[in-house]
């Protein structure tokens, strides 16, 4: 894997526990398309090279790393929009940001970017039948933040309730909002050509929540444990391996996806990390949409392999919404 930073504090400040490699203004050249996309995540700013590439279970995975110490625009939308215009590059590139500006989460629902928090997006080529992959698509990143959790020891160790994933796609932990992540594919005719995720895990500071943002408990991985075990680069390395083991399953096992009709391995990860299947919840319209409404309410009896939920008393499965827990 080739660093490509634009900083050295944001290589060797910013990111303790992550493995120490010099770094220096050389005359490695980018090809033109990756040129392009760094002119986009950092404009005038010079590109600092790592002197030869490193090597690991994650960084063999991986051919670049962007690492930009500032970002106005959310990277995700960059790389999205960048590669859907190419999606035939081969390369699986991933981007971080230390902090930044105009970042979000699905349905652009705004997220804050402060430093000393994880903001990683990745891009990956693809080429499988879309259908079920698209759907197992959607739970990888949510399933890759609770692999993480499970390396670091935490998940069982929940203070005031468990440590999962809140439908749809927010990863909680004693009811505080720890993480969230977005995806999406490019398609053509009928294959998924490119991927796209995005996660966004609070590891040194619980952040506020945006003005007008529903009120939502909001946690840290510092908060809970001891600061030498939630090092940033050291969550980096753990997510990035989380990612490459899960993208390399979700590829070799695409035919025995889409041949049982359902996500299989991700929805069964997905469902074992669920924090909704037996609760008592509320769920409204978005109030994104407009004013908010009520759905339904009560007892969530099972999640389906396309993640609608089977709520008691209510005759359809429930696909959207926001949900809110009632105990």
């Amino acid at each position: 894997m080739q660093i490509v930073s634009d900083a050295r504090e944001s290589w060797n400040e910013r990111l303790p526990g992550w493995p120490s490699f010099p770094i220096a203004n050389t005359n490695a050249s980018l090809t033109n398309l990756h040129q392009g996309l760094w002119n986009q995540l950092a404009p005038e700013r010079p590109v600092l090279l790592n002197k030869g590439q490193i090597q690991g279970r994650s960084r063999d995975f991986w051919d670049q790393l962007f690492l930009v110490g500032n970002s106005t625009t959310s990277q995700y939308d960059i790389l999205r929009n960048f590669f859907s215009r190419h999606p035939d590059q081969s390369d699986r590139l991933a981007c971080l940001a230390v902090s930044g500006d105009n970042f979000h989460g699905q349905h652009h629902r705004p997220w804050q970017a402060v430093a000393g928090n994880l903001h990683l997006s990745v891009s990956v080529p693809l080429d499988l039948p879309s259908g079920p992959c698209s759907l197992a698509w959607t739970m990888l990143p949510a399933v890759a933040v609770m692999h993480t959790l499970n390396q670091l020891k935490i998940t069982d160790d929940a203070e005031d309730g468990d440590c999962g994933i809140k439908w749809v796609n927010d990863v909680l932990w004693g009811g505080r909002k720890l993480a969230g992540v977005i995806s999406s594919v490019v398609s053509e005719n009928g294959r998924l050509r490119r991927g796209f995720l995005g996660i966004g895990l609070n590891v040194a500071i619980a952040p506020q929540l945006p003005e007008g943002e529903i009120s939502q408990a909001v946690t840290c991985l510092h908060q809970q444990l001891l600061p030498n075990h939630t090092q940033l680069g050291s969550i980096l390395e753990l997510v990035l391996l989380s990612l490459a083991e899960l993208i390399s399953h979700f590829e070799s096992n695409s035919q025995e996806i889409s041949a049982v009709g359902s996500p299989d391995y991700f929805f069964q990860e997905y469902r074992r990390f669920s924090l909704v299947v037996g609760r008592q919840v509320r769920i409204l319209t978005d109030p994104l949409n407009g004013p908010e409404t009520e759905i339904c309410q009560g007892k969530v009896l099972n999640i389906n392999p396309d993640l609608s939920l089977v709520v008691e008393g209510y005759p359809h499965p429930v696909s959207e919404g926001r949900l809110y827990f009632q105990e």
